[in-house]
């Protein structure tokens, strides 16, 4: 296919945090309380930071957290005039709502009222959209830009990689459907 609905490039490690429930070998003593810890961090979720206006280009309603706050503050003076970051931290509630105001957008059809079903309805119209629950948005380590050329913003990350070896991301994903690139963080 000449112009894919989604192009997935990766950069650094791809290395993957393990839980500490599923590490190798038995959690004794200490490890037991940082496991238990880990774990209620886990059931809270990551920790929101309000959007106090102090990095430009950020949609309002967005939901930022301490690495969200840390790479967009490295990667904003690269990113072309125009580009605005337009998610951070969804809740699963929130990533329903994103499926169902896209459904209406794109026009769904009304007879499909369940949120997975429209995820797929929207995923055939070639939308690249997670469902609720497996969102990368949910762990506060991904966003999405846009607002300029994705090709000019995707140049932006890379380079931004290239030069700033603090700028912790994963990979990217050219959303060409959805009009944004979306960016995955380490954690």
């Amino acid at each position: 296919m000449a112009d894919q609905a989604m192009q997935q490039q990766q950069f650094g490690s791809g290395s993957v945090a393990q839980d500490p429930q599923t590490q190798q070998g038995g959690a004794q003593g200490g490890s037991l309380q940082a496991a238990g810890d880990a774990a209620a961090r886990r059931m809270a979720g990551p920790q929101v930071v309000p959007n106090a206006g102090t990095l430009p280009n950020i949609d309002s309603d967005v939901k930022l957290t301490p690495p969200i706050i840390a790479a967009y503050g490295i990667l904003q003076p690269y990113l072309p005039a125009g580009a605005r970051m337009t998610s951070g931290l969804r809740t699963d509630d929130d990533q329903a709502r994103v499926i169902n105001n896209y459904f209406v957008q794109k026009g769904g059809p009304p007879t499909i009222v369940d949120v997975e079903q429209r995820r797929q309805w929207l995923i055939q119209k070639g939308m690249v959209i997670a469902a609720v629950g497996s969102s990368p948005h949910r762990t506060g380590l991904a966003f999405d830009l846009s607002g300029a050329p994705l090709d000019a913003i995707q140049a932006a990350v890379t380079q931004c990689h290239n030069e700033h070896p603090e700028f912790l991301f994963k990979d990217t994903i050219l959303e060409h459907a959805n009009s944004c690139l979306h960016v995955d963080l380490t954690g």
